[in-house]
């Protein structure tokens, strides 16, 4: 009796691995089948981020005939895909980083446009002011067309009136 259930332990334990291996090799079925639609997801990511899915390593999946080690298949895999999400974080980062390059100079041009505006209304006020505080009015100061009309001052095109 002690033989049979250490048989029927052993089988029973057989019969857990092999059902853990069947697991596996269903597993790296089922990711085989899905790299290459991965791979195009991947690619559609990277040029939505303006870049190259040039450097996205093939996907190529090995033919097994016979029996295999699904577990480092699968793993290999799993690596590739990996691979994969890098190039994607590194074309994220470098268009997030491109954006923000684009940012700054969009808001530096704004600066130097506000600071350019600003310049020329306080030149403009500028003007404004010198030209209504050099004469020019009624009540005396100098003209360059002929004297003010309030008497006084000087003309440099005639005399008073």
């Amino acid at each position: 009796i002690d033989r049979f259930r250490e048989a029927a332990e052993r089988y029973g334990a057989a019969v857990t691995e092999c059902e853990r291996l069947d697991a596996k090799r269903d597993e790296f079925r089922q990711v085989a089948a899905q790299m290459s639609s991965l791979r195009e997801q991947a690619a559609r990511k990277i040029r939505s981020y303006d870049g190259s899915p040039s450097r996205l390593q093939d996907s190529i999946v090995p033919q097994v005939d016979g029996p295999a080690d699904y577990a480092a298949l699968l793993a290999e895999l799993i690596a590739i895909q990996e691979s994969w999400r890098q190039e994607e974080r590194r074309a994220r980062r470098a268009y997030e980083a491109e954006q923000e390059r684009l940012r700054r100079i969009r808001e530096a041009e704004e600066r130097r446009r506000r600071e350019a505006e600003r310049r020329r209304r306080e030149e403009e006020e500028r003007r404004r002011r010198q030209s209504s505080s050099s004469g020019g009015g009624w009540g005396g100061g100098s003209s360059s067309s002929g004297g003010g009309w309030g008497g006084g001052g000087s003309s440099s095109s005639g005399g008073d009136w």
